[in-house]
């Protein structure tokens, strides 16, 4: 459950990435210029956070359309993606 702060839920979000998973993060911060835009580290972390929830919410939505589920469990949807179940 999200915690409140004046009324607004928060919520946080904490990962560590390893190996080609670490080298793809960074690839994609380097291609979206994150780095240029972002005041410090939180700062860079919150932008990729917000496009990667943005983009995760549109691949669900396709996911829901072509597939008739509206809710998929993880497996099946990570699948989907083509995630590969040991970076899961």
């Amino acid at each position: 459950m999200a915690n409140n702060v004046a009324g607004i839920p928060v919520r946080r979000v904490s990962a560590e990435y390893f190996g080609d998973d670490a080298i793809d993060l960074q690839i994609i911060e380097v291609t979206l210029g994150l780095n240029r835009i972002a005041r410090n580290k939180g700062d860079r972390d919150a932008k990729l956070m917000k496009v990667a929830l943005s983009a995760l919410r549109k691949a669900v939505e396709q996911y829901r359309e072509e597939s008739g589920e509206r809710y998929p469990d993880f497996e099946t949807f990570a699948s989907w993606l083509e995630v590969k179940p040991e970076s899961a």
